[in-house]
């Protein structure tokens, strides 16, 4: 403080001084004033920084100037530029500056925003149920508590949850910062002067704002120059020698004399709810302003002292008030500024003071008023002079007073006990300043963790309070009495307990688990008036209830928790902090007391489960909303009574009393009423009771009589299954109770329950249970002792046999439950059923109690009947359909599928019978819907799942004494269901995990955002991080649900994004566990089949045998699966297995099975893979081997190896030749080193095997050659198929080849054409088999469908008998195979838009089907027919067909093709250039690009004139050519582009070498081309056989011109329906007036009236413009009918047009004339005559 006022005091600070003398005497003074006044201080500079700048970007500091010598405009100007300092420090310009609340802290003496320091100084941490070490108890006494070392967990710092919904948004973007967060250090160099008259923090704030915008108001701010240096860095995990902001070491503090880190404490905007884990009670005064204008002594330098006093004497100040960081810890009086010469000044203190643990009346603020002295004159007076006086008690009727308050000030001491009294209470004999007006403002701010600050919770916490209860209710009733009525005790005490809910959210969450504890307390412990009971039970609850509800809304409102998981401090509180209440008897002989006897206090689960059960109305309702809660209080409640009561150890039905057990069921009763009364209303409710008695029961087993607690679960199922029976809501009720089951299953002794030790007893104290009860400690034991002979396994061991349900009760339930939802429609129940049971095994599987293999077993015996379920639905399981990720509830409602009886059987009722077929279940449960739904892709993946761990599990023995008893049939379906592993268990490559991984994650964001945009109230951050938690499972696992583990209830975890290398390793790791579940399925189905060859082989059944073609399609199936190198290994041994033992399964029977083993032999033997190749050439050898011995050659196999061979060039696309060739001569090393089979011809006929496979390898690399040139390859393809023409098994391979080659490029014509071609081969060595009168007689009767087909005709003398060895093997030469070419023909049709082409090769096979009665196959194929005839109707003749060049090859260096002309057939629409393009780019990477040359014209080529070093391509547009009598014929647009096989293209030019000139001089070539084959065909390119090239003079092009325009003015006019807009733009092209001289100009060139001499070709261009004039008529009159009003005009601009025409050409076109005449608007034509002379006849007939 010194002597002037801030503008004097700055002056020197904001210039450099002139000489060293003024500096001296400003030091001089400067030490005066400090040794003087060095007590006070008064207001000088400031200056701010943005910190969130610095959070949110490390690099970019945000300061006030740069310079000391800047101007107030240098600073506002720095925001459009930004530097770097020599030393390395970044300076950036000053930015915006968020206004901080005016509670906000300065403890740091740097100006800091809300919620800044708080953030930066603590990590969070995901851990939130942590247990927290110290709780504050309210009242507590100083002695009672240590504060010099504090520990802190992770579950103390504030989780993202614990914000407010303002601040919980920009969490996760702080977080990101601080984790990137760099040390850097910052220099101020800018400190503004502080403005007298503007020392408010509003005055403040305006000046930052002031700050970003240039203004005359920043010109009076004075910048002073210094130097500020900060080190701002993120705080550690764990720092040291840290202080809390009362000034606590937390630990670690290794060292007393470091130096402290201080937290600074936040004053939030928004309220935190969060309660208090430590000691906290801080006591903020702010003094605001004082009003001395008016004082008697005329005080101006006033400045305010202020001390906490626990008395009225000096001594009595506390030493309480914190001090700055170079003053001592703690002082007893704090000092505000002063400001010079102000009467009425105003302040900005905060001053800090630490509050006792027990406040008394006694206890209260001080605040003393003085003048100091600045004047050097004045040495021997006093620096201070004391003004007056003012004081607050801190209690008010014994709360904590707090907020602004406005004081009287005395201007002299007051009496003694003033301070009993609050200064507004005009006491006499004290002289008071403006005659007692509050001139003094203070504001209180009060952060405590012992005084509440609200009303309500401190009455509660009174009348909770033995000490306090009595006079609180005594002060609180409306008048005194001695002894009060008890009445009115009890009355006032429940109304203050029911009115605790209604107090503020912020302190009843501060003050939550203390509350709570009270709560339980009271609840336990009834008070007692005159040894009378006080009945605060329901009130007690009723005020529970109300907490639980408020503290959730609070959190539901701030988070996207408002779906009513479970709250994570009420959570917390039960798990770590609840202590179930002990009663305690109080000594005291007064009459009139509030107690709780010993003898009436009560255990606190059986009192709260009775107050629960007798709650009604909205009471109960809320309960039941929150029944999480009171479920999880009464299960700590009975783990603590057992444990203090040392009970664990006692039997289970004497643990509890009955009447607590009859509680128990009736509160499930009720519990199971609600859920089915809120099915409709509220959903969502119903569905979280639900789950909260599913944990309760599950908790039960745990602790109770697990005999009981059975008994429970069977009640609630039965009575959920007669719900079932008549509710609409059926469907949703069985959710709920899968849900149910599903917690319950999760119970870690959920194996053993079911099974027993011993007989069932008879219980006496409980109900009979399904199962006997069984210690914890001993239960497990079980597994291996269950019996000590090994057990009788009969057929009913796989069957849901009643005697089954009894035994094994919960499994039981279900496997019920899941054989009840599969006999259903119900989508959403089947995957949910399935996803228990696979939940439950992959449980088992990893459980470490049972790794044990025998253990295992038992426990995997229990599922058995899974088989029998599996076997059952067989027919739902889908592997091969589309991946679902939302499986629709469909179908009937549930009560309409599940039988009555079926579901009282679930339910565990003995009524049910079961058949003892060998069948499995009942045919009622599979009896109620004949059409059952297929499941989704991932719900049979799991369901198989379950199947093949239970195979793997259990004992071989105990299914071979089972299988053995099956039928055929039944075994069987085994095999079906093996078969369907092996699909849907097939390892799919990184490649497509990651594609299907990819595919998830877009669906899981695309719902996501759907939540966000629908959901009100849901926050951004915790839907994804919720969301993003089912990436952590592997493909086909579906993630179970929150609630499935305890840990896990009310847990969020604030979760990353994943980096690429992160998501890299995680796909790495699941390909390597997709890879693993593959190999393990695989060997999992090739140990069963070996089981099911075992039982073939060893029972004397016969019908088994019908049994191996499956087993080996199986193997097969195994065989063309992507498998790892052991499961193949594996595969090939079982392989050689069974054809060593059953030979004739491949040699005597359908060749099939032998040409599909030879295709994945020979498809393995070109493997990459080493062992892979050594294990089929093994195969193959010995295959070939054993033909060989059965018949002295192996010509089956021969053929069957080079067909597959063939198959395989054509269609594989990883066969590689190479490695083929090194099976080949492996196996050719076997036949020469078989020393048994030397002097047989067996190596001989190998050789030659190998040496023809060799020739159709060497046709493979021709192929390889030309893959990028379609045409070519099919050309080689055909060339190949056409070199089989004796061997139709090859040749019908290399048709299907080239077929898959078409589908796979689209060209489905082409394909259908293929398969024609096909079944006119086998249509053809049908009939020479044996021909039936229904059959079609060879490929002839196939030409209706293409001419080409006559090509397959077996009429050649080298035509191989189909009788013969080896000949006609495929499936294909069967009736079947015939029927299923024409399928496939058809359908290739359909595809290619021919839609006519479908009933005509449909009427082939028609007869087939008639003889064979298949009406199901006729309405099929009928119906397609119909399709397609509708199909074209619809589209009429807007179809579109192929587009047609001509192409021809001219040069050395094309070979063969040289000098050859193809017709390629392309797509609709296809352009030349975009052909031209296509094969420019082909032939140019072949030959290089300066090799060749695309001719651009369509003249006749000159070889001569061409490079030979050049390879030619010329490529004409060509249409299809009809002659005259054809056109009669072709009428319809499919008969127009159908069986093509001439085209034609036109060439203009003229004599003098151009190619276009005048009318009378313009020639044209016409070229007709002639192909070997009709379009479509096998090919898209036929070679031409034919040119026919005729020159038109110009008078035959100008005929040929006109009739074109004819017809398509006929095909205007006959179009169905009409097409105004095509009619009108082919009208506009013959007789509008820009093309009017088109016509016209022909026919005065050509038929002028002045020529000489008429030819033929005159008279019939005279004939062709009749005609033409003739449908120019029709058009206009077609049109006219056609138009809408708005056109009128324009038809009659065109009649009028058309007229003009007809009137010049008249004298031209016809010998005699006729009148034309105009009626006006329209034109009337007269009718011409029609008795053309007999030579005109013959002149259009010779045209």
């Amino acid at each position: 403080l010194w002597q002037g006022d801030i503008s004097e005091i700055a002056e020197p600070y904001g210039k450099e001084s002139e000489s060293q003398k003024h500096k001296d005497k400003l030091r001089s003074t400067a030490r005066y004033f400090c040794d003087k006044l060095g007590a006070y201080c008064m207001p000088f500079a400031w200056t701010a920084i943005h910190l969130m700048n610095i959070v949110n970007r490390a690099d970019a500091i945000e300061q006030i100037g740069s310079d000391s010598s800047s101007s107030l405009t240098d600073v506002s100007s720095l925001a459009s530029s930004s530097s770097m300092d020599v030393s390395g420090k970044v300076q950036r310009p000053f930015a915006d500056f968020p206004r901080r609340p005016s509670n906000c802290s300065l403890d740091s003496g740097i100006p800091v925003t809300s919620s800044t320091m708080s953030k930066i100084s603590r990590k969070l941490t995901s851990e939130q149920n942590r247990d927290i070490s110290t709780y504050a108890t309210l009242r507590r006494p100083p002695s009672t508590t240590s504060f010099e070392s504090l520990r802190r967990s992770g579950s103390e710092r504030r989780n993202s949850f614990l914000f407010s919904s303002s601040t919980s948004t920009s969490l996760d973007d702080d977080m990101s910062a601080l984790a990137n967060f760099r040390p850097l250090t910052i220099t101020v160099s800018s400190f503004f002067k502080q403005e007298e008259d503007r020392l408010t923090e509003d005055d403040l704030f305006k000046f930052l704002q002031d700050l970003k915008r240039p203004s005359s108001l920043l010109k009076r701010l004075k910048n002073l120059g210094g130097c500020l240096k900060l080190d701002i860095s993120s705080a550690p995990e764990n720092m040291a020698h840290c202080l809390t902001p009362d000034m606590q070491a937390i630990h670690p503090y290794p060292d007393p004399r470091s130096r402290p880190t201080k937290e600074v404490l936040e004053f939030p905007s928004q309220p935190i709810y969060t309660p208090f884990t430590e000691y906290i009670n801080i006591l903020y005064v702010y003094p605001l302003s004082v009003n001395f204008a008016n004082h008697p002594k005329g005080g101006r330098n006033i400045a305010i002292k202020v001390f906490l006093m626990c008395g009225e004497d000096q001594a009595s100040a506390l030493p309480v008030v914190f001090g700055k960081s170079n003053c001592p810890e703690f002082s007893r009086v704090a000092t505000t500024i002063v400001t010079y010469h102000n009467k009425v000044p105003e302040y900005y203190d905060e001053l800090k003071f630490r509050l006792p643990a027990n406040i008394t009346d006694k206890h209260h603020l001080l605040f003393t008023f003085y003048h100091i002295s600045c004047n050097r004159k004045q040495e021997a007076t006093s620096s201070d002079q004391m003004l007056g006086m003012s004081w607050l008690p801190l209690l008010k009727e014994g709360s904590l007073l707090h907020g602004q308050l406005d004081l009287p000030v005395a201007l002299e001491t007051p009496p003694p006990n003033f301070s009993l009294l609050p200064p507004s209470v005009n006491l006499p004999s004290v002289k008071w300043l403006d005659n007692h007006k509050p001139v003094f403002s203070v504001r209180l701010h009060v952060v405590s963790s012992v005084h509440p600050l609200d009303a309500k919770v401190e009455s509660f916490l009174s009348v909770c309070d033995d000490s306090t209860r009595e006079s609180y209710l005594k002060a609180s009733l409306p008048y005194q009495q001695d002894v009060p009525d008890n009445a009115l005790f009890e009355s006032e005490l429940k109304r203050n307990i029911t009115s605790l809910a209604d107090a503020n959210s912020e302190t009843l969450v501060h003050f939550l688990p203390i509350l709570l504890d009270k709560l339980l307390y009271q609840l336990a412990n009834h008070p007692f008036l005159n040894q009378h009971p006080i009945n605060v039970g329901q009130s007690v609850f009723e005020a529970l209830t109300s907490l639980v509800d408020k503290v959730h809304n609070i959190f539901s409102v701030n988070r996207s928790d408002s779906s009513g998981h479970r709250n994570p401090l009420l959570h917390s509180y039960v798990q770590h902090m609840m202590q179930a209440p002990t009663s305690h008897e109080r000594h005291d002989n007064k009459p009139m007391t509030l107690s709780a006897t010993p003898s009436q206090s009560r255990i606190l689960h059986e009192e709260l489960t009775l107050q629960w059960v007798v709650s009604t109305g909205s009471v109960h309702d809320t309960a039941m909303s929150h029944a999480w809660f009171f479920f999880d209080v009464i299960i700590k409640s009975m783990s603590q009574f057992l444990h203090d009561n040392g009970l664990l150890s006692a039997s289970r039905n004497l643990r509890f009393s009955d009447r607590f057990l009859d509680d128990i069921t009736a509160l499930v009763q009720a519990i199971i009423n609600d859920v089915v009364n809120k099915l409709s209303r509220e959903p969502t409710v119903a569905e979280l009771i639900n789950q909260s008695l599913a944990f309760f029961v599950s908790d039960l087993l745990s602790l109770m009589d697990r005999g009981f607690v059975l008994d429970v679960i069977k009640t609630y199922c039965r009575y959920i299954y007669q719900k079932c029976s008549g509710a609409q809501d059926a469907a949703k009720l069985f959710r709920y109770k899968l849900d149910f089951m599903r917690i319950v299953s999760a119970h870690e002794h959920f194996a053993v329950l079911n099974l027993p030790l011993c007989p069932i007893p008879i219980f006496t104290k409980a109900p009979s249970s399904p199962t006997p009860s069984e210690l914890s400690q001993t239960s497990q034991l079980s597994l291996i002792s269950t019996t000590s002979h090994k057990d009788k396994v009969t057929v009913l061991a796989g069957k849901l046999t009643p005697a089954y349900r009894h035994k094994q009760f919960l499994v039981g339930l279900l496997l019920g439950d899941l054989n009840a939802v599969l006999a259903t429609s119900a989508t959403d129940l089947q995957k949910q059923a399935v996803d228990v049971l696979f939940n439950l095994l992959k449980s088992h599987d990893r459980d470490s109690r049972y790794m044990d293999p025998t253990i295992k077993s038992k426990v995997a015996r229990l599922y058995l009947p899974l088989v029998t379920i599996a076997m059952e639905g067989v027919s739902q399981i889908d592997v091969a359909g589309r991946q679902q990720f939302y499986a629709p509830l469909g179908g009937a409602p549930l009560s309409s599928l599940i039988n009555r009886s079926v579901a009282m059987a679930i339910a565990g009722s003995n009524s049910h019978s079961v058949s003892d077929q060998s069948g499995g279940t009942s045919g009622a449960m599979h009896s109620t819907d004949d059409k059952l739904n297929k499941l989704p892709e991932d719900t049979s993946r799991q369901f198989l799942l379950c199947f093949l761990w239970v195979l793997k599990s259990v004992a071989v023995d105990t299914l071979y004494e089972w299988w053995t008893q099956l039928s055929s049939s039944r075994l069987l379906v085994i095999l079906n269901l093996l078969d369907l592993c092996v699909s849907c268990f097939e390892y799919k490559g990184k490649v497509e995990l990651k594609r299907i991984n990819q595919t998830i994650s877009r669906v899981q964001d695309m719902k996501i955002q759907l939540e966000e945009n629908n959901i009100p109230g849901y926050s951004n951050n915790d839907v994804r991080r919720q969301s993003r938690d089912c990436l952590d499972y592997p493909i086909g696992a579906t993630k179970p649900k929150d609630d499935i583990r305890r840990w896990r209830k009310g847990h969020l975890i604030w979760k990353k994004e994943h980096s690429d290398e992160q998501i890299s390793a995680e796909m790495e790791q699941l390909s390597q566990l997709e890879g693993n579940l593959a190999t393990e399925a695989g060997l999992v189905v090739l140990d069963t089949i070996e089981l099911v060859v075992q039982i073939i082989c060893t029972s004397g059944n016969s019908n088994h045998q019908s049994l191996l073609p499956t087993i080996m399609r199986i193997i097969l199936h195994m065989l063309s699966r992507i498998q790892s190198i052991l499961c193949l290994e594996n595969v090939f041994a079982s392989q050689r297995a069974l054809v060593l033992k059953f030979p004739e399964l491949l040699f005597e029977e359908d060749t099939e099975l032998c040409a599909d083993l030879c295709l994945r032999l020979l498809g393995h033997c070109s493997s990459c893979l080493g062992p892979v190749r050594a294990q089929a050439s093994a195969s193959l050898y010995l295959l070939m081997r054993q033909n060989f011995e059965i018949g002295n050659n192996f010509a089956r196999v021969k053929m069957q190896v080079t067909m597959s061979l063939s198959s395989l060039v054509g269609t594989s696309k990883s066969f590689n030749e190479d490695y083929l060739r090194r099976s080949l001569k492996t196996i050719l090393i076997y036949a020469e080193d078989d020393d048994d089979l030397k002097g047989t011809t067996f190596p001989d006929q190998v050789r030659d095997l190998v040496f023809n496979l060799h020739m159709i390898l060497s046709d493979t690399v021709k192929m390889k050659e030309f893959q990028e040139d379609p045409e070519m390859l099919l050309d080689l393809m055909y060339r190949i198929a056409k070199g089989y023409q004796t061997s139709p098994d090859l040749r019908l391979t290399w048709l299907q080849n080239m077929a898959e080659k078409h589908k796979e490029r689209g060209n489905w014509a082409e394909a259908a054409q293929c398969f024609t071609h096909a079944a006119g081969l086998v249509s053809e060595y049908l009939s020479m088999l044996e021909g039936r009168e229904y059959w079609p007689v060879g490929c002839v009767d196939f030409t209706n469908v293409s001419d080409n087909v006559i090509e397959e005709s077996a009429i050649s003398d080298d035509i191989v008998s189909p009788e013969q060895e080896g000949v006609c093997t495929s499936k294909l030469f069967s009736e079947s195979g015939l029927l299923t070419l024409v399928g496939h023909a058809a359908n290739s049709f359909i595809q290619a838009g021919l839609y006519e082409a479908v009933g005509i090769i449909s009427k082939i096979v028609i007869p087939i089907y008639e003889a064979s009665f298949d009406y199901a196959k006729l309405a099929v194929i009928h119906g397609r027919i119909q399709e397609g005839y509708k199909k074209v109707v619809e589209l009429g003749a807007k179809r579109l067909f192929g587009t047609y060049f001509r192409v021809g090859f001219y040069g050395p260096k094309f070979g063969d093709l040289d000098n050859e002309e193809f017709v390629y057939k392309e797509p609709p629409i296809t352009k030349l250039v975009e052909v031209s393009q296509r094969l420019e780019a082909f032939y140019g990477n072949r030959f290089g690009i300066e090799f060749f040359k695309i001719i651009k014209d369509s003249n006749p080529v000159d070889r001569a004139n061409l490079d030979p070093s050049i390879a030619y391509i010329q490529i004409t547009y060509i249409e299809p050519h009809f002659d005259f009598w054809e056109r009669r014929y072709r009428r319809s647009v499919f008969e127009h582009n159908y069986k093509l096989k001439q085209f034609v293209y036109c060439t203009p030019f003229t004599k003098s070498g151009g190619a276009h000139g005048g009318l009378n001089e313009q020639f044209k070539r016409r070229t007709v081309l002639t192909c070997t084959h009709s379009f479509p065909y096998v090919k898209t390119r036929i070679s031409v056989v034919q040119r026919d090239v005729k020159v038109l003079s110009p008078i035959e092009v100008a005929i040929d011109d006109i009739d074109k325009k004819t017809r398509e003015l006929a095909d205007a006019v006959t179009q169905e329906p009409s097409d105004p807009k095509m009619l009108q733009m082919v009208l506009q092209g013959c007789i509008g007036t820009q093309v009017n001289q088109g016509p016209l100009e022909v026919a005065v060139v050509f038929l002028s009236p002045d020529r000489a001499t008429w030819t033929v070709h005159h008279n019939g261009l005279r004939l062709v413009f009749r005609d033409f004039s003739r449908r120019c008529h029709e058009a206009l009159r077609k049109n006219r009918s056609l138009v809408a009003p708005e056109q009128r005009d324009y038809q009659r601009e065109l009649e009028r047009n058309y007229v003009a025409l007809t009137e010049r050409l008249q004298p031209l076109i016809s010998p005699t004339h006729r009148k034309r005449y105009d009626t006006g608007d329209s034109v009337s034509l007269v009718q011409e005559e029609e008795d053309f002379r007999d030579d005109e006849f013959n002149d259009l007939e010779h045209l």
